[in-house]
């Protein structure tokens, strides 16, 4: 008989930028992570931080603790420079959603459902999220434990309190006169855990599935990955929600630093490797490699008020238009905006049985001064104002609704499919001697189409009623 005890004693080696044991404090952690990417937020560019490691060894609590976790630090030194004179137009404001089983779910909005779109710049749009002005760090933290107490966690064998989504923490700098234009962004995203069967111990069928969703995003972040360093034309950002959402963070003018947690533990030794190689392997890519990343602040600064102002493709030619992908909806921020009145602690959140709301009612807080604007005036032109149009607005319009006509379409599709695998389902059960329990399975799988199909109406309207708004806009109907 042979044993295979290559794992076992084979040596491997990996370099690092940091090596932190489990006796360093967060705050040196930070000074050597984040702490350089608040500069850059300020300086025009987008930033993120992540941790990726197994379930239970330390992700949360570095990323998202209450009150040591890196967000609460890089908070600190965001309000610092946010005062200084040269930032002092500049307002914070925070966003915090989680993706959980595939879906986007807003967690400062009564887990309102979100959904990750892409304008014509390649910029991913979270659509529908709501984000709220802070004034200081202890702000954040009341707002950041109002939103955590929504967010999804469960039991496994691994760890009694185990984050069963990916959490997205985002803080914009925006200025005060013009709510709309991002400055700089800084994301913190604390992944689920990565974990094995056996990690999740006599785990029910939900906490499976739970972890399925959660390997299959993982495993999806790491194909993007590993198509970014081999220099691939096409990186398979769609596979997920997770690649989606962090696409940001590897291409254009973005900065990323990834944190690798692992257990010390030897029964995690295998978990151990696997981490320390995929943390190798992100370490590898050089972002240089996409030709939109900018060289200098200023560059960054026009890149990102591009980002904002400019919704069109730059070229009509049909070939360049084809290898755009259906889902590249142009719809942006100023389709959907922000509530710029709504203050977060003025804000009385809706309550649910199910979970333990912190009462941000408590904060003696004002909104700030510059949020007391007045409202906007309806004004319509006369009609010779519109009866001219240059040539610009007309190519733009026809390319937003090129772009329109395609989602739809994909939308079409979706619908079209839901409906053939329900119905190739029911015509099989009928032909068989039905029980209880298959009448049961038929109950729920109408269920189950009917929510899917309620999804995908609601994503076809929102593309219809986007191009709705720019006929308007287009016909001197829209508020100036």
């Amino acid at each position: 008989m042979k044993v295979d005890l290559t794992k076992y004693i084979e040596q491997h080696s990996f370099t690092f930028d940091d090596v932190f044991d489990s006796d360093e404090t967060n705050e040196k952690i930070y000074q050597r992570t984040a702490q350089p990417l608040v500069k850059y937020v300020f300086e025009g560019g987008k930033a993120t931080c992540f941790a990726y490691g197994q379930t239970g060894s330390g992700k949360t609590y570095t990323m998202l603790d209450p009150k040591l976790g890196l967000y609460v630090l890089a908070a600190r030194d965001v309000f610092h420079l946010i005062h200084q004179p040269q930032y002092e137009h500049l307002s914070a404001w925070i966003g915090f959603y989680e993706i959980y089983q595939g879906q986007l779910y807003d967690l400062l909005n009564d887990r309102k459902k979100l959904f990750a779109r892409e304008d014509g710049k390649q910029n991913v749009v979270i659509v529908g999220l709501k984000e709220y002005v802070i004034n200081n760090v202890q702000d954040l933290m009341q707002v950041f434990e109002y939103g955590s107490q929504a967010r999804s966690t469960g039991s496994t064998g691994a760890n009694s309190d185990s984050s069963r989504s990916h959490a997205v923490l985002q803080i914009l700098l925006r200025p005060t006169k013009n709510r709309k234009k991002i400055v700089g962004k800084l994301s913190f995203i604390d992944l689920a855990g990565s974990e094995r069967g056996a990690d999740r111990g006599d785990a029910d069928v939900k906490t499976r599935m739970e972890g399925a969703e959660i390997n299959k995003s993982l495993l999806a972040l790491k194909e993007c990955i590993r198509a970014l360093d081999q220099d691939k034309r096409h990186t398979p950002f769609r596979q997920s929600k997770l690649t989606q959402v962090l696409k940001d963070s590897f291409v254009g003018n973005s900065r990323t630093c990834m944190i690798a947690t692992i257990s010390p533990n030897q029964s995690n030794s295998e978990h151990t490797l696997n981490t320390l190689r995929y943390a190798d392997r992100v370490k590898e890519l050089k972002g240089e490699k996409d030709t939109r990343r900018s060289s200098t602040a200023h560059q960054r600064q026009s890149s990102f008020e591009e980002y904002q102002e400019n919704e069109f493709f730059e070229s009509d030619d049909p070939e360049l238009y084809n290898d755009v992908e259906d889902d590249d909806l142009l719809l942006h921020d100023q389709d959907f905006p922000s509530d710029g009145d709504d203050h977060i602690l003025d804000e009385e959140f809706p309550h649910e049985n199910n979970l333990k709301r912190h009462p941000l009612d408590a904060i003696s807080s004002s909104p700030s001064t510059y949020l007391q604007e007045p409202p906007p005036v309806k004004h319509t032109p006369q009609l010779d104002d519109c009866l001219f149009f240059d040539p610009t607005t007309i190519e733009s319009f026809i390319k937003f609704h090129r772009a329109q006509i395609r989602e739809v379409t994909e939308y079409s599709k979706q619908e079209t499919k839901l409906l053939a695998n329900f119905s190739l389902s029911l015509s099989s059960r009928r032909e068989e001697k039905s029980s209880l329990r298959d009448e049961l399975k038929t109950s729920s799988d109408f269920i189950e189409y009917l929510d899917n199909l309620d999804e995908v109406l609601e994503m076809k309207t929102a593309a219809i009623e986007a191009l709705r708004d720019r006929i308007r806009q287009v016909l001197c109907e829209e508020d100036l």
